[in-house]
């Protein structure tokens, strides 16, 4: 069954007036400058400057490193935090 049938043309049409979120990203610096990454002594290294060094043995917590086709380092996201056992982290 088509999932546009199941609701009403005016819903439909209320489901037409969300936007769509775009993540941007704009460089402070140049390419060149950012940190790159060779190996993981360098991801550790770069990864601990960011990091609270009080949370670090306490609170679980889960970073994305977004590099580019260089490895060099365009910025990180902390995408989850909380808990001491573990942190459940959805790749949707």
């Amino acid at each position: 069954m088509n999932l546009a049938l199941r609701f009403s043309k005016e819903q439909r049409c209320c489901f037409q007036q969300v936007v769509e979120i775009v993540l941007s990203y704009r460089p402070n610096s140049k390419f060149s400058e950012k940190p790159q990454i060779f190996s993981s002594l360098t991801a550790n290294r770069i990864l601990r400057v960011n990091w609270e060094e009080s949370k670090i043995k306490f609170i679980e917590e889960f970073k994305v490193v977004l590099l580019n086709g260089a490895n060099r380092v365009l910025g990180i996201f902390n995408a989850s935090s909380g808990g001491i056992s573990g942190k459940e982290v959805d790749l949707k």
